[in-house]
Order: C-alpha cells, then structure tokens, then sequence
C-alpha cells in the first residue's frame, strides 16, 4: 500500500535501545543503578521518543492557505498561552504531597521502582521516576505531582493545536477568519482544562492525566490522517496510532475504547484500507510493540521488590496482572451482556450524564451532583450549538468526531459497566469524551465569533466585544466555579494521617492496616522519606495473598510468626469451628489472655489473614507492640475488640481486656505529637479527606469524656478550641 512506508533509522534505534532497557533492567542487586536508573532511562527513550519519531510520517502539511507565515506564528503563540496558563494553575493548585488511594501508591513504586497494583501505570512510574531523579523540586511527591500537571497541560494543548487543524479544514473553502480559528480553539482548549475533573486529576499522581495526554495523541493522529488520507506516508499515521494504543496499556488502557471510532473513521474515509493486509500486519506488530512495554512488571518482579503487587514473574502471572484476576473482574471486560447494575438510571444517566454535567454545566461539591448556578450550563450550550453548526458546515468531518465521541462514551459506558451505589466517581473514565466534545465548543466559539459580528457590519470592535463575552462565559466562568473546589494546595491531610498514624506506635511496632488510604501513605513515608522505618506495617487484606506474604518474609524477618517459604505453599482458607485460643505473656506472674476465635467466612471458614495475624499474636506473645490502624475501626479482626486499648489514631492490642484507654498516651499525642496541618484551613476538602479525617473523632471525642470526667477545664478548653478548629462550625 503506497501511503504506508517503512520506518526510518530512529525506529531501529528504538528498538536497539529498548532491547538494552530490558537488559539493563535484568541486572541485578535490585536497586543498582542499572535497574532502577538506566533502565527507565532507555525504556523512555526508546518507547516514547525514538520508536515514535521513526513511525512518524515523512510527508508535507496539507496545503491550508491559512498555515503560512504570521497565522502560524499567531496559532503557535496561542498555544504557547494555553500550556503556560493551565500548566500555572495546576501548579497553583498542586497537592503539596500525595493524595489518597492510589496516589501515594503510584509515587512509592515510581521511586523505588516497584511493581505496583494490577493494572497498573508502567509509564507514569518510568517517567515518574527519571523527574524524581532529575529534578529537584521540594519532596518527591510533589516532583510527580508536578510531572502530571505538565502531562495534562501538555494534553489540553494538543487539543487547541487539533481543533485549529478542524476549523481550518472546515473554512478552507472561503476566506479563512485566523481570529475565529484561534479564538475559539484558546476557548475551547482552556475550557477544557478546567474542566472539574480533568482540573482535579491534573494536580496530583494519578495515570489520567498521562491517559488524557494519549487520548489527545491519538485523536490529533485521526485527525492528520483523514485530512490527506492518500499522501505519503499518510498510512504511518494509523499504524502510530496503533503503536499509541499499545503502550496506552501502560498508562491506563482506557483509550483502547477508541479502537471503534478509529474503525469507523477509517470506514467512512478510506474502506478499501480495511481489507489491507500490510495495514493488519503491521498493525498487529505495533500495537505487541507497545504492549511489549509490560514485560518491564515481569523482568521486575523476578529480581522481588519491596512493592511486587500480584508478583508477574512469569508470563503466566503478568497475564493475571493484567487480567485484574486477583480483583475477580472478567478479563478485558468479557462479561459485557451482562449487566452489572440498570442501564439508564445508573449507568447512563448517574454515571455518565451526570459527569457530563459535573464539567460543562456546574460541578455541586456537597451533594457530587449537577449544580445548574456553577457555570450555568453555558459550556454544554455552546457545545451543542458548536454540534449543530459542524454538521450544517462539514457533516462528513462531523461524523468522525461524532463516531469518536460515541466510541469514548457510549462504549466506555458497556465496557466499564458500572455497578448501581458504586462506591468511587468513575469521571475520571470519560476524560476523553469530554475531550472531543470540547472540539464543538471550539466549532461553537468559531462561529459566534466569525458570523455574529456580520450583524453589525463586521466591526472589529464588534469582534473583540464577542470574543472577550465568550472569555468570561466560558473559561474564566470555569475558572472561577471550579477554583475553590480544586484548589488542594493546603491538603495536607494524607501525609498528615499517615504520620499521626505511624507516631502513635511505639519503636519497633506492628501496624495493621485495612485499604488503600490508611496503608499507601505510610508506604510513601517509611519507602520514599524514610519516615519511622522501625515500624512494621501489614496490611490486613493483602495478607489473604502468597505473594505479599512472601515478600514480607524477604524484607521483614523480625517479624514474629512461624511462617516459612515452605509452610507459605500450604496456607488457605480453613474450615474452623469456633474454640478457645489461649495466649501466654512472657512474665512469670502474668496469666494467659483466652478469647474465642469464630469463623470468619460464611460462618464456616477461617481466611488466610485471620490464620496469619493469629499466628503473629500466638507466636509474638507480647513481646513487640502490635497495633490496628483506625481505619479498620468496625472490622477489628478474630473478635479482639475487648483486647485493644485506644492510643491515638491507632489501637494497640493488649492482654488486660480491662484497660480500653490509655489516657496518658491519648493526652500526649493529641495535644503534642499529632499535626493537624490541612484541617481547619481554607482548603475545601474532597471528599476521601472529609471521610478519613472523620476517623480522628472517636480519639478525640474519647478524650474529651475523660477530661470532662476528670475535671480538667484548661484540657477541656484546649481541646475544644482544637475540635472547633479542625472543623468549623460544628
């Protein structure tokens, strides 16, 4: 096929250099330079510079009369404008640290180069961890941070530099207006980049910003394409997009839902392509390329990291990985026909319609809801007039991106077939649909802005009042709704909790943990800022898992269990009967501590954890302090409530079923060793913050009771104006 031609000298390059990545990546100890410095390094490179620019195409711009001289300086000014002024705010904005669930995850396993939870997002940790290296901006959390804020910047320019591709394409065939063509791709571009959800996941570590940027790669590749389908080399442009596609795998892979519109823009474009045999093969070959990336969890996970979530060491293992086995989703969504919750009230309607509405018509805080007063539904009205004016002006070009748009929404809503009450906002999974609809509010700014002013005589005066009413309804609107809301720069609050948490320990303690926001951040503190490394931390689910059981074996000998590499293999789920477990104390003069230990699965089983942390108790015997994090308040395990004393932010497990409190420890770490730093402030919480927070109550509350019993007024006093400044107005 002659619009596909081979790749240039910088593809086999690429190759060459990857292939010394993954070498480099193989040598061992397991943090030698080698693996945890030059093999990002080369990977990078390979896979995001060299393999790309060999792909790339060696073929001429469309010729638009509007690309010459100082239009595109202008074009390229605006676009300059548009990064600096997104990329500012993000910054302005920034989490000063790691944010909740995954977040402090995905910082840890970047630095140490760990093998984090299935999926995964390979590319954000290898990127994640050369700007650790390279840069020197304050901590590394907000390095990373930092990193995602260029990412989504990055992401919303090439937006504005395809819409002005789109509006030139559509105005080529009369005098092209390069105002109306920059004006309202600059409107549209920073609409989008405050956009709620796109504005939230730009200001932390997290894979959406990087999956945006691909999902405006790959939009701005089908966009190129269908403008000169039959130039040269005009074929590398799909067979780029594909290649995209497969490294998108190491991002997030939510962009794979774009596979449908590319089919159908192909079809509609250029259908005797699709019966093109050298466009499949390569096509294939490309998209393993990509996906060749992922062979990075296994080559790691061989050499046993500190972080090796679901251990990939095989092929066999990296395709669970993958797979989400652990998690028991189906593969690749291949439960699709049946539904996991009703289709229009939940899946459409809560669950995409109202995100839609979250970032074009107003984004309510309190009740994560439509809020009509926010931006007053002008985004969304522009937008849809912008949709109508396309398809009056150029319907073909307006089928493909409605083909597109369809594809990263309708078909994101089967695939990710979002169960009723889910418990997590799912926005952050539509990002690229809110993408391309921000291609019609461009069309909607170019035409308000080309046509209007004809009413009036075509007054430049006339032009510039528009322009400017078009600023103020929509990105500065945006702006303005959507600042207080996203502005989390005085977030401390998961650093906080961790290190409150860890300070509640004593020296060389035992600290179980229940999910993702009470364990990820003292990962980040103890592997990441060395922070209170004596302490050991379990986390509860995980200990249900071989994998984790086993690299706790590794880098954690002391602790106090009879586990061993060979007695690992035997451990599952146990048929118990409830019966009476007896616990001797080291002192002569100390009775044994007895309590019944009960079924803890379907009344009838004992789970791998339950066995574990009854081991550790048994085998411990008092001697190193063992704590349970707050966080798993209402799920204390094996029945020990009665044996857990209140400490602070954590319960420390002890043999007088009588002592529920220590007071004096209580006293000490609330008024002198817990930070409040983000409580209080002028920061508005989200709402994982609003919720874990909550958990410093029963502490507090619990020492209120005491003091008041007490009669100890100054404490009283101190306390209540520290409650009253944690939460105003309460």
């Amino acid at each position: 096929m002659h619009s596909i031609k081979h790749p240039s000298l910088s593809f086999y390059l690429g190759l060459i250099v990857v292939v010394l990545g993954f070498i480099s990546l193989r040598m061992p100890p397991v943090d030698s330079f080698w693996s945890m410095t030059l093999a990002p390094l080369l990977l990078v490179l390979g896979y995001l510079v060299l393999l790309p620019l060999g792909l790339w195409p060696r073929c001429s711009e469309p010729n638009h009369e509007s690309t010459a001289g100082e239009d595109v300086s202008t074009s390229r000014f605006a676009g300059l404008g548009v990064f600096a002024l997104a990329l500012i705010t993000y910054c302005l904005t920034l989490w000063p640290g790691p944010r909740w669930w995954d977040s402090a995850g995905y910082i840890a396993s970047s630095i140490t180069m760990g093998v984090d939870s299935a999926p995964g997002s390979l590319l954000l940790q290898l990127i994640g961890r050369l700007f650790s290296v390279l840069t020197f901006i304050t901590s590394p959390a907000v390095r990373l941070n930092v990193m995602i804020a260029l990412a989504t910047a990055a992401a919303v320019t090439v937006v504005y530099f395809t819409i002005v591709r789109m509006l030139r394409a559509v105005s080529v065939k009369e005098a092209p207006d390069q105002t109306a063509i920059v004006a309202g791709s600059l409107l549209a571009s920073l609409t989008l980049a405050f956009a709620v959800s796109v504005w939230s996941h730009a200001i932390f570590t997290n894979p959406y910003g990087l999956s945006l940027l691909c999902a405006a790669v790959l939009f701005y590749l089908a966009v190129r394409w269908w403008e000169d389908p039959d130039a040269e080399s005009a074929g590398n442009l799909l067979l780029l997009a594909v290649f995209v596609l497969g490294l998108d795998v190491s991002v997030h892979r939510s962009n794979i839902l774009f596979i449908p519109g590319f089919l159908v823009v192909v079809l509609l474009r250029r259908p005797r392509l699709l019966t093109s045999g050298r466009l499949w093969l390569g096509g294939v070959l490309l998209f393993m390329l990509g996906l060749s990336l992922q062979s990075f969890n296994m080559f790691r996970a061989q050499l046993d990291p500190w972080i090796n979530m679901s251990d990939p060491d095989t092929l066999a293992g990296l395709w669970d990985y993958l797979a989400l086995k652990q998690s028991g989703v189906a593969a690749f969504g291949t439960d699709l026909l049946q539904r996991n919750g009703p289709v229009w009230s939940t899946q459409i309607k809560h669950e995409y319609l109202r995100y839609l509405g979250w970032n074009f018509v107003g984004f309510d805080h309190a009740t994560l809801g439509v809020k009509w007063n926010g931006m007053y539904g002008l985004p969304l009205v522009v937008g849809l007039v912008g949709m109508v004016c396309h398809f009056f002006r150029d319907y073909r070009q307006a089928l493909r991106v409605l083909a597109m748009f369809l594809s990263v929404s309708v078909v994101a809503i089967i695939y990710l077939n979002v169960p009723e009450n889910y418990f997590r906002k799912m926005d952050r999974h539509f990002m690229a649909s809110y993408m391309i609809f921000t291609v019609w509010i461009g069309y909607g700014c170019y035409t308000v802005i080309r046509y209007l002013p004809r009413l009036f005589g075509e007054r430049a005066l006339v032009v510039w009042l528009v322009s400017l009413l078009l600023v103020i309804a929509l990105p500065l609107n945006a702006l303005f709704a959507n600042w207080k809301i996203n502005d989390q720069s005085g977030n401390y609050t998961p650093l906080e909790f961790g290190r409150n948490l860890l300070k509640t320990c004593e020296p060389g303690a035992i600290l179980i943990t229940g999910g993702d926001s009470d364990t990820f951040p003292l990962w980040y503190l103890q592997l990441v800022e060395g922070y209170r490394t004596d302490v050991t931390c379990l986390n509860y689910s995980l200990m249900n898992t071989e994998w984790h059981l086993r690299t706790r074996l590794k880098f954690e000998p002391d602790i106090p269990w009879s586990l061993t590499e060979e007695s690992l293999l035997d451990l599952n789920v146990r048929a118990v009967d409830s019966h009476t477990v007896t616990i001797y104390t080291t002192g002569r003069d100390s009775l044994p501590v007895e309590f019944i230990v009960a079924p803890t699965f379907n009344d009838q089983f004992l789970l791998v954890a339950d066995q574990v942390f009854l081991d550790i108790i048994q085998t411990n015997r008092w001697r190193r302090p063992v704590y349970i994090s707050v966080g798993m308040t209402g799920r204390i395990p094996l029945g020990l409530d009665q044996f857990l004393r209140l400490d602070g932010f954590a319960y420390r497990l002890v043999p007088d079923s009588a002592k529920r409190t220590n007071y004096t420890a209580l006293k000490h770490n609330v008024f002198e060793e817990f930070s409040y730093r983000g409580l209080g402030g002028e920061a508005l919480l989200d709402q994982v913050s609003q919720d874990m927070t909550n958990s410093y109550r029963p502490a507090l509350l619990t020492l209120n009771r005491y003091l008041v019993e007490q009669g100890d007024s100054a404490s009283v006093k101190k306390l209540d104006a520290l409650m009253h400044s944690l939460w105003p107005g309460e």
